[in-house]
């Protein structure tokens, strides 16, 4: 995609938040039937009016809530249920890492699913990577279980890469869950309960 703007394939959107104070919102993606946008950050919180102008001139408009944290988690079939859009980082004993999607990248979006996570060998350390929104701000800790097993949590905090986007460490993952096959993630983070599955560990 080429670069972000206030504008992308002739859109551009407007968040005028409960102040009244109107501000241009960072467009991510636009199609016929969705425009993806990131609410400013300067953006009051409460009731607010979002208006999308589109190319030849037509606009639209929708309430929305602006709030200070609204989390959401990014699934790998892009519907909020089952396996998480998320990676699996190994360190070695020798501090080399690897990567891997959690999820068959290669089948097509809704119906993928989880790919197998090696958490068995001796010395090696293996973290989930988890991606979502509207969680920087958050003041309360949040706690995961992976499999019903308590882990440490890392964040969440602003992913440098993609404006509005949030990442969350989980791990590492204790050896226990070897021989598991697919097992809950759970996230009790502030306001909700967030719970993604299956993460496949052996």
């Amino acid at each position: 995609m080429s670069t972000f703007g206030t504008g992308l394939s002739g859109a551009t959107v407007t968040v005028k938040d409960s102040a009244g104070v109107q501000s241009n919102a960072q467009v991510l993606a636009a199609s016929p039937t969705q425009i993806n946008f990131v609410v400013p950050a300067t953006a009051g919180q409460g009731s607010a009016t979002v208006t999308a102008s589109l190319s030849g001139g037509s606009t639209i408009s929708g309430a929305a809530f602006v709030s200070n944290v609204a989390p959401a988690f990014f699934s790998a079939n892009s519907d909020g249920k089952g396996v998480a859009a998320a990676l699996a980082l190994t360190v070695a004993p020798d501090g080399a890492q690897t990567s891997q999607y959690i999820f068959d990248p290669a089948a097509p979006a809704g119906s993928r699913k989880g790919a197998p996570i090696d958490v068995s060998q001796p010395g090696t350390q293996v973290y989930l990577l988890l991606f979502r929104t509207g969680m920087r701000n958050a003041t309360q800790k949040t706690v995961a279980t992976v499999g019903g097993v308590p882990v440490n949590v890392a964040g969440p905090v602003a992913q440098s890469q993609y404006a509005g986007l949030d990442q969350v460490n989980l791990g590492p993952l204790p050896a226990s869950l070897a021989g598991r096959c697919e097992v809950d993630i759970v996230l009790n983070a502030p306001f909700t309960i967030w719970r993604l599955t299956p993460c496949h560990c052996f």
